[in-house]
């Protein structure tokens, strides 16, 4: 498996490999492109219906309380909306909402 490194400045050994504890697992950097566009996609369709900035007024257990419904919705097969990118985009909130 090729790895990545972030760093802009690395140590190479004379076998190529970076000495630094700099190394991403490419999956892991799909994983977060994939967790991105989601989050972006489903702000970007909600402010059409809730407003820009109106997820913000709600604290941390009122979107937890929101991404459980979602994930109970997704378990009971509910295929009115993408549920998983709802629990998502409400767990990025709640981060969001926790480093301020």
């Amino acid at each position: 498996m090729t790895v990545i490194c972030v760093r802009e400045q690395c140590e190479y050994n004379r076998d190529g490999v970076c000495n630094n504890e700099c190394l991403i697992n490419p999956g892991y950097i799909k994983l977060a492109k994939i967790a991105y566009d989601t989050v972006l996609q489903t702000m970007i369709e909600g402010e059409k219906t809730h407003g820009a900035d109106e997820w913000k007024q709600l604290d941390t257990y009122q979107h937890a309380s929101r991404a459980w419904q979602h994930i109970n919705d997704y378990y009971i097969d509910d295929t009115s909306e993408d549920h998983i990118a709802h629990a998502m985009t409400r767990c990025a909130m709640i981060k969001f909402l926790e480093d301020k």
